[in-house]
């Protein structure tokens, strides 16, 4: 994916009416050849009232529908927050790919690499020029003063993609342990992976994350989904167990270590783990004849033997 870089516009069809976003840069305020209005601005520096015909988002559900127009991706449902040190109304934080709406509208904070207002339109569009070179230069020193080159500025990076699988949609687990808020869907899977968590659920709306252990019994929760590592192999029965003899038990911290020794069993790996998360107990087997056993007991079956 590709973010629209300074001086780039990008639309979006919104009930049959052009969404359309100007990403400003350092050296042009507004270009338009025409009189057709463009819904929304981001921009990298100053405040929205500093430039003609735009203002303040001051409603969350607008701020949202603002960052679905101003980028290739969706970065979904703005965060609320209230902050006087922070930019007003709507804005991007680059960092964390995310938008915020922060209702403390009276707030001066200009825009700057690091959160970019975004502003909308409130009076038709006209012809905007070059900004004077007086203006120009205050701008660019505004940039060198954080260590931010124009072209820096202009490349923001793309989300990096996640890898593990979606295991259900519109739930999350029932363990509620090493909670995270604000971060992004791929932070949260590095976090899982961190903790060496074979789990983690995502409300992408907030922004929030909780890692998992085992996820074996998830319950309905709106906007919540759950992702499983894909490494892992597929889940065959819960509170069961294919094998309780002595032989077949093995030393293991995590799920990724079970499974591992399963592959490593001698003479020919084995084809099953039972795997609890909660008491770490590992076995290993050629066969699994499923007999009952704890409700944090699972078995797993390699899907290429």
């Amino acid at each position: 994916m590709e973010l629209p870089g300074a001086g780039a516009e990008a639309g979006a069809e919104a009930g049959g009416v052009e969404l359309r976003i100007l990403d400003t840069g350092a050296d042009l305020e507004m270009v338009s050849s025409d009189s057709e209005a463009i819904e929304f601005m981001r921009i990298s520096h100053g405040i929205c009232s500093d430039y003609d015909g735009y203002s303040v988002i001051t409603d969350p559900d607008r701020c949202t529908e603002a960052g679905g127009a101003s980028f290739s991706w969706n970065p979904g449902r703005a965060l609320d927050t209230t902050s006087s040190s922070r930019q007003a109304g709507c804005y991007y934080k680059v960092s964390s790919y995310a938008l915020w709406f922060n209702d403390d509208i009276t707030s001066g904070v200009p825009s700057d690499s690091a959160r970019q207002h975004i502003c909308e339109k409130t009076t038709p569009a006209q012809e905007f020029k070059k900004i004077g070179k007086k203006e120009e230069a205050s701008q660019k020193a505004e940039i060198e003063k954080i260590g931010v080159t124009q072209d820096e500025q202009a490349e923001a990076p793309t989300p990096p993609l996640t890898e593990w699988d979606l295991v259900i949609d519109g739930h999350k687990c029932t363990e509620q342990v090493f909670r995270k808020s604000y971060i992004g869907v791929y932070d949260c899977e590095q976090l899982a992976i961190q903790r060496n968590h074979s789990f983690y659920q995502y409300h992408a709306g907030k922004g929030k994350c909780v890692t998992e252990k085992a996820c074996l019994n998830p319950i309905e929760a709106v906007g919540w989904a759950v992702y499983r590592d894909n490494e892992l192999w597929p889940l065959k029965e819960t509170s069961q167990s294919c094998t309780g003899k002595a032989k077949n038990k093995k030393k293991a911290a995590t799920q990724m270590e079970c499974q591992q020794a399963a592959l490593d069993r001698p003479v020919s790996p084995a084809t099953f783990y039972t795997w609890n998360a909660e008491k770490k107990q590992c076995r290993v087997s050629t066969g699994c004849t499923n007999k009952p056993a704890g409700e944090n007991f699972a078995t797993y079956r390699n899907p290429h033997a």
